[in-house]
């Protein structure tokens, strides 16, 4: 189901994320998606404890971001998050449910905007070196409830991986 005044690339890319999260057992729900700006500014006055820019800077007024949120939270979050990365999507553990199609230096050339959370830059073996398989099956085994199912089911090999990758 495509997401409504989104950018196709980031629903694709979203989609692929909860695929993946959903082939081992994890549940998410997209709580967000594209904002008007007076749905920022609502948000903006009353933040529910997630960081909020002012309108007319957020991502989400442009159909560039999402927030796609773990059902489990914690480590399953951030797991999620590193997901996202590895499909190309721009993530920051400072604000866990946000995942972004652009940069924040790219987004402050296309709002005018400046400031903000500072990028976030994982380590550089953080996808052991560029080798997808191995960061999946690492990362698959990092949590116990998905190590325990064995192996990943109902959904093919070359699914996992992103196309920049095939």
């Amino acid at each position: 189901m495509a997401l409504s005044n989104v950018d196709p690339r980031l629903d694709e890319l979203i989609a692929w994320v909860r695929r993946v999260a959903a082939a081992v057992g994890i549940p998410t729900q997209i709580t967000s998606g594209y904002r008007s700006r007076s749905d920022q500014q609502k948000l903006f006055d009353h933040p529910e404890g997630y960081p909020v820019a002012r309108p007319g800077c957020s991502a989400h007024e442009y159909g560039l971001a999402v927030d796609l949120v773990c059902r489990w939270g914690g480590e399953y979050q951030d797991w999620l998050g590193s997901i996202g990365q590895y499909a190309g999507l721009f993530w920051d553990p400072r604000d866990p449910i946000h995942f972004q199609l652009i940069g924040p230096s790219d987004l402050a050339r296309l709002t005018g905007c400046s400031g903000g959370i500072p990028t976030y830059t994982p380590p550089s073996s953080f996808f052991n070196g560029g080798h997808p398989e191995r960061f999946l099956s690492q990362s698959i085994a990092f949590f116990p409830p998905l190590s325990a199912q064995g192996a990943i089911t109902g959904i093919g090999q070359a699914e996992l991986i992103p196309r920049r990758f095939n």
